[in-house]
Parts: C-alpha cells; sequence; structure tokens
C-alpha cells in the first residue's frame, strides 16, 4: 500500500496524492510568516522616513512533488493528468493534509521532473491574491464568540433576516460603530440577505435601497466578541468563516 504524504493536497474537489498513481506531495513552501509591505517616502530634512500605504501582499505557494513511473509514455500521461488536474481558468479551493482550513489560488507556473527519467521532482506555484486561510463555516444570532485568531476580520459569507413592516431596516455593529441601512416600504415577513457581492430581498436585487450615504456596507468588518444588532429586522443570522494568515 502506498505510503499517505503528510501534506497530501487536494486541489478543486480532487485529491491529487490518490488520483495519479506514483504521485506524492513531497514539501509545500509559502504557508508560514507573512507580514505587511509598506510604501514609505521619504522628506528633506526628517529623520527616518513616512509611511505612507501598507497593504498584506498576496501568497505564493510552491508545492513539490515526486512522479514515478515504469515507462516513459506512462510518465508523460500521468504529467497530461497533472496538468488537466491544475488548469482551471479561475481561482480555486485547495487544501493540505497537514493542516485545517481551505486557500484560494490559481496555478501560475511549473517546474518539470527531469525529462530524461521516469521518476522525478517537479513542483508547481499556486498564487493566491487573497492570502488568507478560511476555516469552517459558523453562524452566529449577532454576538460573536470569542475566536481563535481575533486580530483578523471574519469572512461573513451571508446576513439574513425576516424584514418587518416599516420604511428602515438596519444592521448594526455596535461594537465597531458600523452599520448597513436600508431604507424602503417594507412589508412584514420579507427574505432579507446581505452579501459582500448582492443585497437581496425576497430574492430580488435590493441595493437601491441601500443607503449610501449613512452605510458602511463595503467596510462592514466583524470581529471577535462583536455585538451585531438588527433594528425593524428579526431571526438575524450571520454566516461567517474565521480567517488567518
Amino acid at each position: 500500500m502506498r505510503a499517505k504524504s503528510r501534506c497530501a493536497i487536494k486541489f478543486d474537489g480532487i485529491i491529487i496524492d490518490t488520483e495519479i498513481k506514483d504521485y506524492m506531495t513531497i514539501n509545500v513552501e509559502g504557508r508560514q510568516l507573512i507580514t505587511h509591505t509598506l510604501d514609505t517616502a521619504d522628506i528633506a530634512g526628517r529623520i527616518g522616513d513616512v509611511i505612507t500605504a501598507s497593504k498584506v501582499p498576496a501568497r505564493d505557494i510552491k508545492v513539490y512533488f515526486l512522479l514515478k513511473a515504469g515507462r516513459n509514455k506512462e510518465f508523460l500521461e500521468k504529467i497530461k493528468r497533472l496538468t488537466e488536474i491544475l488548469y482551471t481558468n479561475k481561482e480555486v479551493k485547495f487544501r493540505f493534509n497537514d493542516e485545517e482550513g481551505f486557500r484560494i489560488g490559481q496555478v501560475t507556473s511549473f517546474d518539470d521532473p527531469p525529462y530524461d527519467k521516469n521518476v522525478g521532482i517537479g513542483s508547481y506555484t499556486i498564487h493566491c491574491s487573497d492570502p488568507f486561510i478560511y476555516f469552517e463555516e459558523r453562524e452566529s444570532s449577532g454576538k460573536m464568540p470569542r475566536l481563535k485568531y481575533r486580530k483578523y476580520p471574519v469572512k461573513i459569507e451571508s446576513i439574513t433576516a425576516k424584514l418587518n413592516a416599516g420604511s428602515k431596516a438596519i444592521v448594526r455593529n455596535k461594537t465597531q460603530g458600523t452599520k448597513i441601512i436600508l431604507n424602503g416600504n417594507f412589508t412584514a415577513g420579507g427574505e432579507l440577505i446581505i452579501t459582500d457581492e448582492a443585497i437581496n430581498i425576497n430574492g430580488q436585487n435590493a441595493l437601491t435601497a441601500l443607503d449610501y450615504v449613512e452605510s458602511d456596507y463595503h467596510d462592514f468588518k466583524v470581529y471577535s466578541e462583536d455585538e451585531i444588532v438588527a433594528e425593524g429586522l428579526s431571526d438575524l443570522k450571520i454566516k461567517y468563516r474565521e480567517r488567518a494568515l
């Protein structure tokens, strides 16, 4: 029985280490320490410099693999299958056997195994424009629990609630002082769904109801132990994922 790699990779739903015979993920680089990159400016007469911008950069994760075959033709067929699995038109989910959670990325380069042998080590690089790793989806009714990674905001998958009859509906983060405000002639029982891409009421686009002046829709962040309340709404539910660098 083939030994199982400690860092076997599942890429876009396929466990490559079991999909391709005699393929084994043997090492992974790029998952460890990461910090902000800074843009700075020098000012005449000032000691040091001035930080003008700061961001967390993207990640490049390099995956090393061992591939074996009995004949050259078989080896090339396995390389073709690996290429097919890793070929995507967009970023996809992937994860490794030795850590919880998933990442999102797209393969951008390969280093082939030796061309003149039927066994060898190659590699491929997965570019992650989003450097975070994401964990299982959880749900809160408003009061966030104490999370393991408390410095990072959670990824909000959706905010759902039932509308009350009235002209205003508000989802408010009392801890952070941010809010999402909707204005309109609302009917009781309407189903509100808010994501980072859309606002729907009963399945219909409701972005026109958003108060763009007073709302923090694009800056509505939720952290560990935050308190989220609803006004003009009931049955508030927040689906989210904890994340880490």
